[in-house]
Parts: C-alpha cells; structure tokens; sequence
C-alpha cells in the first residue's frame, strides 16, 4: 500500500488508491510558511495520516514518498496509548490491535531525517485558537478578548460532514457581522483517510479516530508562524483526563490524545518542529462540563448565542435546526441547560427531550444508542447525575425526570456536596500559561461563587 504527498499553491495534497486528497490554506498563509517548514512539516505529517491504516486495513506494509519523519515516536506513542480505549469501544481484545500495531512496517523515501534549522521571533501576547462554535472554544475566544489577548480563531472544515459544515458557514457569516472577528479556515479532505466508510469498511470502529487534537495541532503550524504566536489553545475540560479500566485490565483513556498527557507532548513536538518556545493549552482545562456552561451563558450571553454543539447527519436535521435533539450530545447539553436554568427555547431547542423516546441519548439510564466514548465507558455518569438532580430542583418536568426520581434521586441527595465540589470547583491546571492564570482563574471563581 502506497502514499504518496505533494505541495502545491495552497496546500498539500494526498494520493491514495489513485484518489487525491486535498488540505487547503488561504494562499497567503500557505505562501508566507518557509519551505524549509514546509518540507519538514510534509514528512511529519504524511506519517501521521497513515499511521493508523495498518490496523483498520488489516495491512502490515505501508510505502511512504518521504524522508524519515522527525516525530515518528510521538506518532507511534500516541497510537499505542490509545489501543486499549478504542479495543474496548470496538469490543475487540486488546491483542488483536497490539499485533498489528507491532507487526506493521512503514518504508520512507530514504532515512534522512530533516532537522528545522530556522529560529523566529514570536509574539508574546498572540494566540491561535482551534476553533469550532462549542461551548469550549467560545468561552476562550471571550476570555481572551475579555482580557485583551490577541486571538486567531481557526476552524477547520472536514470533507464528510456536510451539514455541519454548511450550518458552520453561516454561523461564520453572522460572527463577523456581529463581533467583528475573522474566523480564518482551513479546507480538509484528508479527514476521509480516516473514514470507515471512505475506505470500504462495512464496520465503524473508533481507532482511526486516535490523532484528533494531533492533528488540529499540526493544521495550526501555519498559521502560528504567520501571526508569530506564542500560545496554540483547544477546548479541552477536566473530563478529557477522565480514565477507566477496560475488562481486560487496561487503563483507558476516552480521547488519551486530548488529555493534559497529550497535550504536554504536543507542545514538545511543536517546539521541536519550529525551534521555538511554543505554549499548547487549555483555558478551560480547569473545569468540567457544567461550570463551563455556566460561566459562558452567565458572563458572555451574546457568544454563547452562537453555540454548536450537535452531531446532526441528513435525517436528523430538519429546516436547519440547531440541535437536531436525537443524539448523545443534545441530551448532554439539554440537561446541562435545565440544571443551570437556561431557556433551551432561547438556545435553539424547539421541541424537549425528556419523553421516554429520548432516553437511549442519555448514559444516565445505562442504555446509549451513539457510539460516544464518554457515554460507553460510564466516566461522565456523575455530571449527568448532578445535572439531573439540579434540573429536579428547579422543577424540570418530563418522562425521564421521573424515572430519574424513583431510580437515582437519593443517590444524588446523598453525594450532593460531592457532586456540586467536582462539577463546580475550579481545579488544579498543568497547561494554563502563567500570564493569563491569575485573572483567568480569578474570573471562574467568580462566576461559580455561587455553587462553591
């Protein structure tokens, strides 16, 4: 099996099966990137996008037309960490996707591994934002204007998901017009190349799903050296360090390549790539689900307006709502609304979904119909059950609530004090930058005084 990867005008292409597969920057991004990056960044990130096709192919040989990549360890360590997760999600054992990890090979061009060579100056106070309208990435997009931090919000738009990203279009139109923010793009196809159903594959597992946050890292190198930013931050929350122990005795991690763990390694691999003190982080590492909502609807209404957070396909979207309300991630976010007293109405929810037909989209009840990780493993049991109870409080009514009430209430009676210091307490943060951390934590504590 063959790869084979080439710059052009804008971008950089991928054939694959005799099929091209395009990443394409605005051309003056593309343009002012050096190519002694450029070369370096191709031969890292070639590998990268092949790394996880031996196991989903079932191959053991992949030709790739470049040099020996500079980050191949990182690569291959990000893969391995994340095979006990995806096995138990794939419900396949473990050892399956060990052997083929181990056994697969990859052939390079030639071993001349490229080094950087070039040193830039950079910006103390500029930041790239990995932008996508959740409730994450509009709470730092406001903190950071909030406290007058240069930001450059990013999106990228993936080839395969069309309704989210025709909806995500719009939502840019109206950004600017309101706020006067330029959210710059990046145009992926090679997203596709993780694609089960791309590739052929009649059943959809989770590992090709590994190289996320790694992936949105290296998309950003562009454009952190045309703005010379210092600081690259994702959305990443508390529940993103969440683990579990598999069946088969395995420490798992959910999404192990967005977890503080991973992020420290991706702020080495760029420092290493750019020969530069880069900073990757998290504004919103130090909280949970809940408190982030919380502040961004309490503290930033007119961003939290904007909010996108659903998992919509052709079925589920009608008249191009916002939330298509049948999905694990509507459920969470519509309990997360009625525990903090939001109007759902005013967010975008038309219809509730509390009846009994909606409980396989909550994790809460034990059944879950979306292949979601948080949702299969149990780790974010305890949130849905504090935000159930806090909705009981407020007098939430619906099917579900009752059933919530015979089967759960005393145990979230119980553990109340427990739950509300978890969900609401602003925690301990490895990646917050010490030049924001002061007033950042300041303003959390602020606007979650009244829960903790």
């Amino acid at each position: 099996m063959k790869l084979v990867i080439k710059p052009n005008n804008n971008g950089l292409v991928i054939n694959f099966k005799d099929e091209n597969f395009h990443l394409k920057y605005p051309e003056k991004i593309w343009e002012n990137f050096p190519e002694s990056i450029k070369k370096i960044y191709i031969d890292n990130y070639l590998f990268l996008k092949s790394v996880h096709l031996p196991l989903i192919l079932d191959v053991d040989k992949i030709k790739l037309n470049t040099s020996l990549p500079l980050l191949k360890s990182f690569f291959l360590t990000m893969q391995f960490m994340d095979i006990p997760s995806s096995s138990h999600m794939d419900k396949i054992l473990p050892n399956e996707y060990f052997k083929r990890f181990f056994n697969s090979t990859f052939k390079f061009k030639d071993n001349s591994v490229k080094y950087p060579g070039l040193n830039f100056s950079l910006k103390d106070n500029s930041s790239i934002i990995s932008f996508t309208f959740g409730k994450d990435s509009l709470l730092t997009l406001a903190l950071l204007r909030e406290l007058n931090f240069e930001n450059n919000p990013v999106w990228i738009e993936e080839e395969g998901a069309p309704i989210e990203n025709k909806f995500k279009n719009k939502l840019i139109k109206k950004f600017k017009e309101k706020f006067d923010i330029k959210i710059e793009k990046i145009y992926n196809e090679t997203m596709l190349l993780h694609s089960y159903h791309y590739l052929g594959i009649s059943a959809e597992r989770n590992y090709s799903l590994s190289h996320l946050l790694t992936e949105y890292a290296f998309l950003m190198i562009p454009y952190l050296y045309n703005y010379r930013s210092k600081y690259l931050f994702f959305g990443n929350e508390q529940s993103c360090n969440a683990n579990f122990i598999s069946d088969s005795g395995f420490r798992c991690y959910p999404v192990y390549d967005q977890s503080v763990e991973w992020m420290c390694e991706i702020n080495k691999m760029l420092n290493i790539l750019l020969k530069n003190k880069f900073y990757v982080s998290s504004i919103v590492e130090p909280l949970h689900d809940l408190a982030i909502v919380k502040i961004l609807y309490k503290r930033y209404p007119e961003f939290a307006k904007y909010q996108y957070s659903c998992f919509p396909d052709e079925t589920a979207i009608n008249n191009f709502k916002r939330w298509c309300c049948c999905c694990a991630k509507c459920a969470r976010l519509y309990i997360i609304f009625k525990a903090l007293n939001i109007n759902t109405k005013k967010v975008g929810f038309r219809n509730g979904i509390l009846s009994k037909s909606h409980k396989p989209y909550y994790s809460i009840f034990g059944v879950n119909v979306d292949d979601n990780a948080y949702d299969v493993s149990g780790v974010g049991r305890d949130e849905q059950l504090l935000a159930f109870y806090l909705a009981y409080k407020n007098k939430v009514k619906g099917e579900l609530m009752e059933e919530f009430k015979k089967r759960f209430l005393n145990e979230a009676k119980e553990r109340e004090e427990e739950l509300l210091k978890k969900f609401f307490s602003v925690h301990k943060s490895v990646t917050l930058p010490k030049k924001l951390k002061k007033d950042v934590v300041s303003i959390f504590k602020e606007e979650l005084s009244d829960f903790i």
